[in-house]
């Protein structure tokens, strides 16, 4: 599986099955589906990193009698959809199959993958306001995680990061048509890049290049988690929706669950 390296001195969630948010775990500004829409079993809410401004809502739709596939919506603070993302972890849980599009500009990311240890996993990209559409096959390795296959990497290998050891993987990539070598690690700051947490029922997770020279130019993405749950509770760094432009967003994700 995953490659990890113990020295001395790497979007997606677990879920639950209630029909109700806990009053006191509310989204702010993110409002719940009312009937007859299906209710959202995660609601993450998107800021801004340097303004705190609202800029998205996305909700996390388990299909029904099917837990291994999730639909994802996107909409902007009036509530108008901008873009979708469907996840099917029936191949792998770590590489699961994923279309995402946005309905603004047309930009499409693909994964597909069909299970088999034989063949490649396709890779399409459309950027922003193009019409072409590239297409890759990016050879099937073991270390390899797909979107949201990152999280359950993250608790595949839970203790091996809560104890302090790094964890190297190829993050696929669909706008590089590449894998990306990541390497994760737990911080030990007191702050998780710059954002409070309870480090007493908190861990903080930095992904980062795993390449010295593009480390120096990429900022790292931070995760914190809760300890007894194992739920993602914050995202911050570059997000997989852009602006109306096509830019990238640099924001925080709080995530709020069904309890």
């Amino acid at each position: 599986m995953i490659r990890y390296c113990s020295f001395a001195a790497l979007f997606l969630l677990s879920f639950i099955s209630s029909d109700i948010f806990a009053e006191a775990h509310t989204p702010e500004f993110c409002r719940q589906y009312l009937p007859p829409v299906p209710k959202a079993n995660i609601i993450g809410e998107v800021r801004d990193v340097a303004t705190n401004q609202p800029l998205y809502c996305e909700y996390h739709i388990f299909e029904e009698g099917d837990n291994k596939k999730t639909r994802v919506e996107y909409r902007n603070t009036d509530q108008v959809l901008i873009a979708t993302k469907s996840i099917d972890y029936s191949p792998s849980p770590t590489r699961p199959n994923v279309v995402q599009k946005d309905l603004r500009h047309n930009e499409l990311r693909s994964v597909i993958f069909d299970g088999s240890d034989n063949s490649g996993i396709n890779v399409s990209y459309r950027k922003p306001n193009k019409s072409d559409i590239k297409t890759v096959t990016i050879k099937l390795s073991d270390d390899l995680v797909i979107d949201a296959g990152f999280d359950e990497a993250v608790r595949e290998y839970w203790y091996t990061l809560v104890a302090g050891e790094k964890l190297v993987m190829d993050f696929l990539s669909p706008v590089h048509l590449d894998t990306i070598k990541l390497t994760v690690k737990k911080s030990t700051a007191k702050s998780c890049y710059k954002e409070t947490y309870d480090r007493e029922t908190q861990a903080c997770f930095l992904i980062k290049p795993s390449n010295v020279v593009l480390n120096l130019f990429v900022k790292p993405l931070a995760l914190i988690y809760d300890l007894k749950s194992r739920r993602l509770l914050s995202f911050k760094g570059a997000v997989n929706i852009t602006n109306e432009k096509g830019g990238t967003q640099n924001a925080i994700i709080k995530y709020y669950y069904k309890s």
